[in-house]
């Protein structure tokens, strides 16, 4: 039996409509014939079943790609300002020039060379270099890079410790000179330039201190590193230097006060000698070359530093002389006392005799006195 075209579409419209509204695929068509040559069509849909699928977060695992990309959109290390490092080379300079100008005050070879004995220094030349250094450095601040500016800070350092270091050296040599100073009005006998020439000693001696204070506080050895301008070793070895030197400065002082009231004594034993007190001036003999034999082993003794070598072991051998030459009064006082007049002579040219030995003493006030003398 044929079915009627309408009843065919109809139930194909059906079959359509119980399938899912996702896309179908073409209808598959069965034809069978029979004996009777009815032709039947079967329309058989191939329906296909969908199921949700759960969206699942993605994540993301750069590839080689995108990481060469990442480092090559990296911010680079910035360049070296071309301003900032000529004003760096050019600072760097005139911190050698100053350093060197420092030296040559000595023998040229380093600032260690320029001591407390040095003659003629001047530290404002050195000044002068260091400020035209400090200048291109204000150069360097305003255009460097943080590289840059770590050089100039530490180029500044080396700057602070060479202008303090020339300052403290101009008060350290005032010290000095003063010292000798004073010992000449001791030889002198010679108050004013004595007591004048250990007060200015003092003041040049704390207004070093003073500054070497500064330089401690406001710069530091580990500045010099990375500059041929100053060595570690002679940032160290200026500050010890100046310790020394000022440490000897003071002792110093005291012994020269320590000596001045020896060569009162002196000068009091010869006036009793000539004065026929002979007792007493006998007496002030044996205490006085008791007192010279202790200050010239402490001035001998003394830790010094060399630039002090000549002062101190001249102020030793003139109380080592001087000890002797109080023996020979001694022994005078005590033959006058004995009225042994010809013994008491004798020893008293021996006195005068010994204190020509010695180039300093022959020409102290006390070698007059005693030759002047007359019994």
């Amino acid at each position: 039996m044929t079915l009627p075209r309408r009843h065919f579409l109809v139930t194909s419209g059906l079959l359509l409509a119980a399938g899912c509204s996702t896309t179908q695929p073409e209808p598959t068509s069965t034809t069978t014939q029979t004996g009777d040559d009815i032709t039947t069509t079967t329309a058989t849909p191939t329906q296909t079943t969908s199921t949700p699928t759960t969206a699942q977060p993605t994540t993301e695992t750069p590839t080689e790609t995108e990481t060469e990309t990442e480092t090559e959109t990296e911010t680079p290390e910035p360049q070296e300002n071309e301003t900032a490092r000529e004003a760096l080379v050019r600072a760097e300079f005139n911190l050698a020039e100053a350093v060197t100008l420092y030296s040559d005050f000595g023998t040229g070879a380093s600032i260690l060379s320029v001591t407390a004995a040095t003659d003629d220094f001047e530290w404002t030349p050195i000044g002068n270099k260091v400020r035209e250094a400090w200048d291109r450095l204000d150069t360097a601040d305003e255009f460097g890079t943080d590289v840059q500016l770590e050089r100039s800070a530490q180029l500044r350092d080396v700057g602070e410790f060479v202008r303090y270091a020339a300052r403290c050296q101009d008060r350290v040599i005032t010290a000095y000179h003063q010292t000798v100073r004073a010992t000449g009005g001791l030889y002198a006998d010679d108050s004013f330039e004595f007591t004048a020439g250990l007060n200015q000693q003092r003041d040049a001696r704390n207004a070093a201190s003073t500054l070497l204070d500064t330089l401690l506080d406001e710069t530091t050895p580990q500045s010099t590193a990375g500059t041929d301008t100053l060595s570690r070793a002679e940032y160290e070895g200026k500050v010890a230097q100046f310790e020394a030197e000022l440490l000897v400065s003071e002792e110093l002082a005291g012994l020269l006060r320590e000596f001045d009231s020896i060569l009162e004594a002196y000068d009091q034993g010869v006036s009793r000698l000539f004065a026929h007190n002979y007792d007493d001036a006998e007496e002030d003999f044996d205490a006085v070359g008791l007192d010279l034999d202790t200050l010239a082993t402490k001035l001998t003794q003394l830790d010094r530093p060399r630039s002090f070598d000549s002062l101190l072991d001249e102020l030793a051998t003139v109380a080592a002389v001087l000890s002797d030459v109080s023996a020979d009064l001694r022994d005078s006082a005590l033959a006058g006392d004995e009225r042994d007049e010809e013994t008491r002579d004798e020893a008293l040219a021996d006195a005068r005799d010994r204190l020509l030995t010695d180039d300093v003493v022959s020409e102290m006030a006390i070698t007059e006195t005693i030759f002047d003398g007359e019994f």
